[in-house]
Parts: C-alpha cells; sequence; structure tokens
C-alpha cells in the first residue's frame, strides 16, 4: 500500500541458508545478509536501495573500499582455507576458473560499454562482480557494483571503467601471488 515510498527493510541473520533468505524477501524486506556482516555487501545493498542523495557526505564505495585496500582480502581467502585440503586445491580451482574467464567477462563489459548498452552493461557488471566478491577481490566488486548501479541509471561511467581495468590487472596480480604461495602437493 506504500508503493515507491515504503522504507527500505534490509534483514539480516546468521543463517545464509536459501529459506531464511526467501522468508525475508516474503516479508517485505528487500535485501537479506547473512552474519558475520561484510561491510561491502551492506554498502552493496545500501546503494541498491537508498540511492545517494545530492547532499551526501560521500559515496559509500569511497568509504568501504579506500584506494589502498588490497586487491585481494586476505581475510576472505583464509575463510575459503577452511573450505580448502592441505594443498590448496578448492583455493587453486576457484582462482583458476576466475582468471580463465576474467579475459571474456571484461570483453562483454567493454562491449556493452562501446555499444552503450546499459542492460548488457549491467549484466556483465553483476556477473563480475559475484565472482570478484566469492573470491575476496573487494575493490574490483565495489567498482563493478558502481558500473552496475551506473548501468541501471541507463548511463556508462567511463570513468568506473578505467577504474575498473587497473582493478582487474591487481587482481590477476594479486591471485597468481596467492596462488603462488599455497603449499604444492
Amino acid at each position: 500500500r506504500w508503493g515507491a515510498q515504503a522504507p527500505v527493510l534490509i534483514g539480516m541473520s546468521a543463517s545464509n541458508l536459501g529459506p531464511d533468505h526467501g522468508r525475508a524477501l516474503d516479508a517485505g524486506m528487500r535485501e537479506h545478509l547473512p552474519k558475520p556482516l561484510e561491510l561491502e555487501r551492506l554498502a552493496r545493498a545500501l546503494r541498491q536501495w537508498c540511492p545517494p542523495r545530492a547532499d551526501a557526505l560521500a559515496p559509500v564505495a569511497d568509504l568501504v573500499t579506500p584506494a589502498d585496500a588490497p586487491a585481494l582480502d586476505p581475510q576472505r581467502w583464509q575463510a575459503l582455507a577452511e573450505y580448502d585440503d592441505a594443498h590448496g586445491n578448492l583455493r587453486r580451482e576457484i582462482a583458476g576458473d576466475f582468471l580463465t574467464a576474467l579475459a571474456e567477462r571484461a570483453s562483454r563489459l567493454e562491449r556493452a560499454a562501446a555499444a552503450g548498452d546499459a542492460a548488457a552493461l549491467e549484466e556483465a557488471a553483476h556477473g563480475l562482480r559475484g565472482a570478484a566478491d566469492n573470491l575476496g577481490l573487494s575493490a574490483l566488486g565495489a567498482l563493478c557494483q558502481q558500473l552496475e548501479t551506473s548501468a541501471q541509471q541507463g548511463r556508462v561511467d567511463h570513468a568506473v571503467l578505467e577504474r575498473l581495468r587497473a582493478a582487474s590487472e591487481a587482481a590477476v596480480q594479486a591471485l597468481n601471488a596467492a596462488l603462488a604461495a599455497l603449499p604444492r602437493a
């Protein structure tokens, strides 16, 4: 009954299970975030559901992902290690898949931006963001979110696209260094 004037509700619980996510959305929440709360995920949710006002002090992304943040979040990399074997085979596989697909994902972004195709740009940025966030490539993920948000508004943010190119290169270097540091079988 409130329509567009309804307050934005973001749910949070200790569970990351699909049923909990679905129940939160069914209850009228726009987003569901699992604990432990990751600031980048909260920032993305806030950017998505609470567009910035003209009088805002600073963009959330600037507060959450500073320029000097590491390309690869060491805490996320370590969290993945908890599910890995002694030789890091899981992390090798996930990172290898990411690195193999990165060129095609970047190419999709570039083609969509060159064509001014906001819908394709949003989809490509969303896909790369998910893959980057899964590995802990927070700076890359945050830039993808910014690009996704601008595409949702029907525009191509070329400045963010340029920063995303540099973040992609930094992500590749960071992943290769992390993979090289894993124990050998």
